[in-house]
């Protein structure tokens, strides 16, 4: 079984019923070569992390696809995603079972701090070597004299 997923960036003035028909539109075009949508999900007006073509919020919607070994994903369903006047971005991505058998889950923020504040404190103040022996006193008189013997 092949396994496919689209990530999609809707224009946000689009309502619930446009983003539900621009999926349902990609679930024909996949059915005539195979294909189905085994899951899909949207997010609706999520702030974008950057503008993408002046808008700062959209819709994001991930499709999921499954078809058979023998078939590719057609051109015209990435296509026709694309060239769709809402969708501001539209990225496909190949997925084997294999690769997500690998995938291993990364250990939280919880996890990580827990391990960092077992370390040992950092050292704030500066060890204590072995003692200078203490500088006598100066004369000033003294290197006043020996400056002047030494500039002449």
């Amino acid at each position: 079984m092949k396994l496919y997923e689209i990530h999609a960036v809707l224009k946000p003035a689009l309502d619930e019923t446009a983003v539900n028909n621009i999926i349902s539109n990609l679930g024909e075009t996949l059915a005539k070569s195979g294909f189905s949508i085994s899951s899909s999900a949207t997010k609706p007006n999520e702030y974008l992390t950057y503008p993408i073509k002046h808008f700062k919020t959209g819709h994001i919607v991930n499709v999921e696809i499954s078809g058979p070994e023998e078939n590719v994903l057609p051109e015209e369903a990435t296509a026709k995603i694309k060239n769709n006047e809402n969708v501001l971005r539209c990225l496909t991505f190949t997925k084997s079972e294999q690769a997500l058998r690998k995938i291993r889950a990364f250990p939280s923020f919880d996890q990580n701090r827990s391990h960092r504040e077992t370390r040992a404190p950092a050292i704030t103040e500066p060890a204590a070597g072995p003692a200078s022996p203490p500088t006598p006193p100066v004369n000033i008189e003294e290197v006043d004299k020996k400056l002047e013997e030494l500039l002449k």
